[in-house]
């Protein structure tokens, strides 16, 4: 999004007031009408000189980045944009979760899903390429699950519109990489050998906005 990363990787990262006047001084994070309350959280995390609490350069690009994506489009579009740096996937033809997919679903299925991935329309804050590939791999995905949900519980979840997730329909039904993902998650916790019934709170680490949770 016209951000030079190797340059702010190559940068030197430094906790205190000079990265705070920097930030401050900062179009990207001052000139976003909607951000007060963000402000004041880099305002207080970047005055820290807690060396250990300041993130490393990687995650200062990718912020910075995310920041910019937010002036461009704004938060109501943060699933099309912001989102996929985590979590949801735009990957070639060629990349190890569509080789995985394809070698676990049928034929007809992936031949079926490929029909839909180009009748489905592009998406707003996409290219085409990018439209073309969230599509594929989301129908995959998606299938992939209902394929081995044995206990329904896609059937029961439904895609928030928060975020304005790009409009993607299985049989009427607004689908994601998120539900799919989502569900995926929950089997891994539940099939590990845990005791269900002596679960009585669920604490997710790095949750994320807590889809899983």
């Amino acid at each position: 999004m016209g951000l030079d990363d190797k340059k702010l990787l190559d940068s030197p990262v430094k906790p205190g007031n000079d990265n705070l006047k920097a930030f401050r001084n900062s179009p990207i994070i001052y000139g976003y009408k909607n951000m007060p309350l963000l402000n004041d959280m880099f305002e207080v995390f970047l005055s820290s000189n807690r060396k250990e609490l300041f993130p490393s350069k990687y995650w200062v690009a990718l912020n910075k980045k995310n920041l910019e994506q937010l002036e461009k489009y704004g938060y109501d579009n943060f699933k099309r944009t912001i989102a996929l740096d985590y979590f949801t996937w735009l990957v070639s033809p060629w990349d190890e979760q569509i080789k995985y997919l394809v070698g676990n679903l049928p034929v007809q299925s992936v031949i079926k899903n490929a029909v839909r991935t180009l009748l489905t329309k592009k998406h707003k804050c996409f290219n085409w390429a990018q439209s073309l590939s969230y599509n594929f791999i989301t129908y995959m995905v998606y299938e992939y699950v209902l394929r081995n949900d044995k206990a329904r519980l896609l059937d029961s979840l439904n895609e928030p519109a928060e975020g304005n997730p790009p409009e993607v329909y299985l049989k009427n039904k607004l689908i994601s990489q998120d539900l799919a993902n989502s569900v995926l998650e929950f089997k891994a916790v539940m099939d590990s050998g845990i005791d269900k019934k002596a679960i009585k709170t669920i604490i997710e680490l790095g949750a994320g906005y807590g889809r899983t949770a």
